[in-house]
């Protein structure tokens, strides 16, 4: 998902939350197996009274869970199928399964994950329920075993601590890509359509000798504004040259273009003005703009008036700052503004690559096919190229967009996937205290009072939980943040929305599922006592 290589960073994030899915979804059925201890505890008792061994009870839990896994393998890959193209149109790629050539090492891979995942999540249940000594589960003592609440209790911190750092990483990742949408660029590119300029004879013509061609473009219906420049909109400049001032020699992005380039662009003049026609003989010659970086960068005193030099051999030029321009967001957020001069001169030797031409927002698709047969009929030698700037500036965030919308769609899942291990944590506590319930109830406790303590611990351990995932997704950003160069502070916000809203479910759910119990009629609990 970022630069230089997101191909592999895609992988390997993909490969983290997959990972981090897995882990969650081991826990929980550990966490099942062990809720479910109790009522096969009794069976585990009688079959070792019979005679049976603990290595076979161990591998009759391993092959159960084992038969669990491979059905839930085989319902994956239907799923996987039908799913990949919303998947397909996530990650702006192409994947297949049934179809591709790679099936059987794809599948044999999985099975090796499937493997993998059956002694993950089945070897300590198994380990565990074929443990029990007989004369203890018999006398049905089992469920007060300090070890196993510890592991429950460890279990759902666990998973819990998970789902609070990819909802909270999602919920920053999501205010990063607002303020990456919302920042001023200091223009606007929407409609600015790019063409290449392929022919090396149009590339050098001066203003003059350019408008026979600028005419016949602008005549064109949906046509506002023509321009040209050494480069595109988006992306470094390609000249870098040395200008000094006072002594002080500083490296500029040197962008050379037609008079009109910021103002095509609506380019923010913040002091002086702009290049212009009015006065074409100087701007042309040795007149400059420069923007609010170059102005810090260079130490100018006063940005308008000042005189820059740029040694050129041995004859150094001299270029007089007519205006200050607010700096252009031209790259991505990971990199910094460069300090940049704009000049409208030396049409020799600095070839205007690109004509940029401003489109209305009617009948765009007619403008666009007008242009590109004037183009062919200037340009009869090679197809009209073309691109817009608001489409690069978009390819710039898409990585990152669709980080965020993997990061939400494996956020959704684990927490829903914490939620559903809370529930049979909270449904199993509840039927293991029945007995205390209802003696509470005879003694006048009412049912608020009742489910205070029942959430109380459960809560206890969702606070922990949320403790250790602001930290790691404290962290985690940070490094994420690393990437940018314009970014947002760390907003508070996403940990208090996913710490009161974790706190919230756990206690809503804990009370849904312990309302029965509560409301039960205290004679049926007690009345084997």
């Amino acid at each position: 998902f970022f630069s230089p290589n997101p191909k592999q960073k895609s992988i390997y994030v993909l490969v983290a939350l997959a990972t981090f899915l897995i882990i969650i979804s081991c826990v929980n059925f550990t966490n099942l197996a062990i809720v479910q201890a109790t009522g096969r505890a009794k069976e585990v008792g009688i079959k070792k009274v019979l005679g049976a061994f603990r290595f076979n009870l161990a591998k009759q839990f391993l092959a159960e869970t084992a038969i669990q896994c491979l059905l839930a393998f085989f319902i994956a890959l239907v799923g996987v199928e039908l799913l990949l193209p919303k998947v397909n149109t996530m990650l702006a790629t192409e994947l297949t399964l049934f179809t591709n050539e790679q099936l059987k090492m794809l599948l044999l891979q999985s099975l090796g994950i499937v493997l993998f995942i059956v002694v993950l999540a089945g070897l300590y249940p198994a380990l565990f329920l074929s443990g029990f000594m007989p004369a203890k589960v018999l006398k049905g003592n089992f469920s007060s075993n300090f070890g196993t609440v510890n592991l429950r209790k460890g279990l759902m911190i666990l998973q819990f601590t998970i789902a609070g750092v990819l909802v909270i990483s999602f919920l920053i990742m999501n205010n990063q890509l607002n303020f990456m949408k919302n920042k001023d660029l200091g223009m606007q590119a929407d409609q600015i359509m790019v063409l290449s300029i392929k022919d090396y004879g149009h590339r050098k013509l001066n203003p003059e000798q350019f408008s026979s061609i600028k005419q016949r473009l602008e005549n064109i219906k949906g046509v506002m504004q023509v321009s040209r420049s050494t480069d595109g909109i988006v992306g470094e400049g390609g000249w870098k040259q040395d200008f000094s001032y006072q002594g002080k020699t500083t490296q500029l992005i040197a962008r050379y273009n037609d008079l009109n380039y910021l103002g095509i662009l609506k380019a923010k003049i913040l002091e002086g003005r702009d290049f212009s026609e009015r006065f074409m003989a100087r701007d042309t010659l040795n007149n400059v703009v420069i923007n609010e970086t170059a102005l810090k960068a260079m130490g100018l005193k006063r940005g308008v008036g000042e005189v820059i030099t740029f040694s050129k051999g041995d004859e150094p030029e001299q270029f007089n700052v007519i205006g200050v321009v607010k700096d252009i967001q031209n790259e991505g957020f990971d990199k910094s503004i460069k300090p940049t001069v704009y000049l409208a001169s030396d049409y020799q030797w600095h070839w205007r690559r690109v004509a940029l031409i401003g489109l209305s927002n009617k009948n765009i698709a007619e403008t666009i096919a007008q242009v590109k047969k004037v183009w062919k009929e200037i340009e009869p030698a090679a197809d009209p190229s073309y691109s817009f700037a608001d489409e690069k500036f978009a390819e710039l965030n898409a990585a990152y967009e669709r980080m965020a919308k993997v990061m939400f769609s494996f956020s959704t899942i684990t927490l829903l996937v914490s939620i559903l291990g809370l529930f049979t944590l909270a449904a199993y506590t509840a039927k293991i205290r029945i007995k205390e319930i209802a003696i509470r109830k005879i003694l006048g406790a009412s049912t608020t009072s009742i489910l205070q303590l029942l959430n109380a611990d459960l809560v206890k351990l969702v606070i922990i939980a949320n403790i250790l995932g602001d930290v790691l997704a404290y962290i985690y950003m940070n490094k994420w943040f690393e990437e940018f160069v314009y970014r947002i502070d760390m907003p508070i916000l996403p940990f208090l929305i996913v710490n009161i809203g974790t706190i919230m479910i756990t206690i809503l759910t804990v009370s849904l599922q312990s309302l029965n119990a509560v409301r039960a009629n205290p004679v049926n609990a007690l009345k084997y006592e």
